[in-house]
């Protein structure tokens, strides 16, 4: 069981299960903290069968490769993301506080899949980040869900053959960057690929040599 200390001068919700039972692999826990103190927690756990639970202190946040948070600039749009067993799973915080879960449609593909990134604007519009790998590649999926509540993903993935590492996050404008080390003929090269909110990929660019 995970227990996670607030300043007594704070004042936290009461844990709210938003996914049924699962498979989840490992516990998680993921907090982020917004510059006027307020927060949301969530986590993962095994106790009464495998669910993912929220708390909310008035906040925002980013969890690990299982569970990802994030909440929007005074406290809009509260949004989780995580991995039920072989599907991708999204849950979000209405008006009135309930969270109401749907699957992401988003195909988790590959072997090893994380949520990259989660950011909310002051809209509640959220763009979520999903990379995953298989044999050869590094793939990233960008999704994102508009005012009506719906999510709508892109016409098109960022792929990348051989990467030796990689990255990728969201910023605050629904913007998603990645960036990844290749290899040719031996030489070490750092590219960077952008996807403006509008879901278009940049053709990668070269950072470094």
């Amino acid at each position: 069981m995970i227990v996670l200390a607030l300043p007594a001068v704070a004042t936290a919700t009461s844990p709210t299960r938003i996914a049924p039972s699962g498979s989840y692999d490992q516990y998680t826990l993921a907090v982020d903290i917004e510059p006027d103190d307020s927060a949301i927690f969530g986590w993962t756990s095994l106790e009464g069968g495998p669910h993912a639970e929220v708390a909310t202190r008035a906040g925002s946040g980013r969890f690990g490769r299982m569970l990802t948070v994030a909440e929007g600039p005074g406290r809009v749009g509260a949004t989780a993301v995580w991995r039920d067993g072989g599907a991708l799973r999204t849950a979000r915080q209405d008006a009135a506080g309930r969270w109401q879960s749907q699957a992401l449609p988003i195909p988790p593909g590959g072997s090893s899949i994380r949520v990259a990134g989660l950011d909310i604007d002051r809209t509640g519009t959220a763009t979520v980040a999903i990379e995953s790998r298989d044999a050869r590649r590094w793939i990233v999926r960008a999704g994102r869900r508009g005012s009506n509540g719906r999510w709508s993903t892109d016409a098109r993935d960022l792929v990348v053959v051989d990467a030796v590492a990689a990255q990728a996050g969201v910023d605050g404008t629904g913007g998603v960057t990645a960036a990844w080390v290749s290899l040719d003929e031996g030489r070490q090269s750092v590219r960077v690929s952008s996807r403006a909110p509008s879901g278009t990929w940049s053709n990668p660019g070269i950072v470094f040599t």
